[in-house]
């Protein structure tokens, strides 16, 4: 099949583009910066540069592909993040409908099925909407917490034993490789049969802070603690990162939501598909290189 990739510089992007290339599959690759995407046109993708911004850009991306993978970026820049999800939303919807992609996979959140979500996630039911068009086969991915944000705790982990996440130690997050992620998508897309609706995703593991602690500290051998920030801290730290006020009060309801009994993550979850990659196994091969 042929396949355009949206977002093949993220973490999910790109291993939904490495595994559709190990299958054989002809790739395009939406970029920006095409130093970024060197490896995966070394092994036959090819690379199509330009922004999402603009739909000429994604209706030419998408020209004569049976298959779009789709992930709306975070643009933290944004002065209204929302509209901007929308809009990029309505360009990938009218590329699909201009160039008759008969397969459309996009990522969405588990949360999404929360009807009081807060933050980021209340905007994925609308981009869901957005791309479930007619004559389409969509399916829309809603996964858990990334494994890969922990990444981000390597400093405070080597130095001070720490991990800092605006968790409450009593919230349970239902953990996920982004690789499975994309494994999955990549397979969903290309199966023999075309799936459509929503499929919940999660790894094999639903842990609290203290758990999360726990297990990486067999993996590191040292004796680590969760430290649950308010989410109110959290605005400094994404001012640093060029985050509009409008990115950083939607982090900060996100977060507050994670620290609910009724919030995107409130057990019990879905019925979802279990992904194989374990923490522990996550933190071998992608965390212990960092510290």
């Amino acid at each position: 099949m042929k396949i355009t990739v949206a977002g093949a510089t993220g973490n999910i992007g790109s291993a939904v583009a490495q595994a559709l290339l190990e299958a054989g599959h002809t790739v395009r690759v939406m970029v920006r910066q095409p130093a970024k995407v060197e490896a995966l046109v070394r092994q036959g993708a090819e690379a199509v540069v330009g922004d999402l911004e603009d739909a000429d850009f994604v209706r030419r991306a998408t020209a004569g592909a049976e298959g779009l993978f789709w992930l709306t970026p975070p643009q933290l820049a944004a002065p209204d993040v929302l509209a901007w999800q929308n809009q990029i939303a309505a360009h990938a919807a009218a590329a699909i409908q201009a160039n008759g992609v008969s397969r459309v996979l996009n990522v969405s959140a588990i949360g999404a099925h929360r009807p009081n979500a807060r933050g980021f996630v209340r905007q994925f039911p609308v981009v869901e909407q957005a791309l479930s068009l007619p004559g389409t086969a969509t399916l829309h991915l809603r996964p858990g917490w990334f494994m890969e944000n922990l990444l981000a705790q390597a400093g405070s982990i080597k130095d001070q034993g720490k991990l800092f996440v605006a968790v409450g130690t009593q919230f349970a997050l239902p953990l996920i490789s982004t690789v499975d992620i994309g494994r999955y998508a990549a397979q969903a897309l290309t199966a023999p049969e075309a799936a459509t609706g929503v499929v919940h995703l999660v790894g094999p593991e639903i842990l609290t802070g203290p758990e999360i602690a726990a297990s990486l500290s067999q993996v590191t051998g040292r004796q680590l603690e969760w430290v649950a920030l308010p989410p109110s801290a959290l605005g400094d730290l994404f001012r640093g990162f060029g985050a509009s006020e409008d990115a950083i009060r939607l982090y900060i309801e996100l977060f507050e939501d994670f620290n609910r009994t009724d919030g995107v993550y409130a057990l019990p979850l879905p019925d979802a598909v279990r992904t194989p990659t374990t923490l522990e196994q996550f933190a071998r091969q992608s965390l212990l290189p960092l510290l």
